[in-house]
């Protein structure tokens, strides 16, 4: 369910919006997989703007209140589809509640970093990139100010990519656009490494001719990774000495100071694959792309 139709089933006349600081160097985190917990000094910390007896939980603070239910529905009446996925690891710091006749009769908990939010009542509630920003606005607008930086929505997906397999898993990324798998591959390495797979998706999905321009690659990686240790090695030794790196005697060194991150596939035929790699320049790395077996271009 999404936050607008949480909202369109109640019956509310006024909502109250809360907040509570969330310092994470202040806090534990705990999974036990059938819950979680959150902790401050060692004390447990309801994880919800209603404690277990329906009180209000008083690490919140009330920030407004407010009769003009155009604003509230208005935040999150945008109807995108691109919502986020739900994570275990989420820590409530935003809370809507909804009264009729002074009543709570609903209301929903925000976790604004991860994009994620449930009901009172434990029902997850979908919300999207834009349901956030203005619901920030609003926050401001009340003089609470949620964060003093911008919280990409980026956040959320980190790493969420090595959740699923090439060829068989795609995790649509709502932050980007695309879809991320975790590819086994053969590029630069001793035997195989942990790489993103991201996808440029065609008509809404990825196709098979996508999936095959990977697999060239890798299907070539001997004939490549001679490629790619003949120039990394003609760049290491142009570069040893601004970097101050180690003498090196033998090309096959060079897998222990470059590693595969990862493939961006796009959605066009006649574009290069990018590959990405991590090298001796921790800011830039370096950045292939890969036309056909004879068209190999570093950046």
């Amino acid at each position: 369910m999404t936050a607008i139709e949480y909202l369109e089933k109640i019956k509310f006349d006024n909502f109250k919006l809360y907040y509570r600081e969330h310092n994470y160097s202040e806090y534990s985190f705990i999974d036990y997989v059938h819950k979680s917990e959150l902790l401050s000094q060692s004390q447990a910390i309801e994880n919800s703007i209603l404690n277990a007896d329906s009180t209000i939980n008083n690490t919140f603070q009330q920030i407004a209140t407010s009769s003009n239910k155009a604003e509230i529905i208005h935040v999150f009446d945008d109807h995108e589809q691109t919502f986020f996925p739900c994570r275990k690891n989420v820590v409530y710091n935003v809370a809507i509640m909804l009264e009729h006749e002074d009543a709570i009769v609903g209301g929903i908990n925000i976790d604004i970093r991860n994009r994620i939010a449930k009901s009172i009542d434990e029902n997850v509630l979908f919300i999207s990139n834009l349901n956030v920003e203005r619901l920030i606005e609003i926050y401001n607008k009340y003089d609470c100010q949620i964060t003093k930086f911008y919280l990409p929505p980026s956040i959320p997906m980190i790493d969420n990519w090595r959740n699923y397999e090439f060829p068989y898993e795609f995790g649509f990324n709502p932050a980007f656009g695309v879809f991320e798998t975790r590819i086994n591959s053969g590029l630069m390495c001793v035997n195989f490494v942990h790489a993103r797979l991201e996808f440029s998706p065609i008509h809404g999905c990825v196709t098979k001719e996508q999936i095959a321009r990977v697999y060239e690659i890798e299907g070539r990686k001997h004939s490549i990774n001679n490629y790619l240790l003949d120039n990394f090695w003609l760049s290491y030794n142009s570069l040893k000495g601004d970097y101050g790196l180690p003498e090196l005697n033998d090309k096959e060194q060079l897998k222990y100071f470059v590693k595969m991150n990862g493939y961006i596939v796009p959605d066009n035929d006649d574009s290069p694959i990018i590959i990405l790699f991590r090298t001796w320049d921790e800011e830039h790395g370096q950045t292939i792309y890969y036309y056909n077996e004879n068209r190999i271009e570093f950046e």
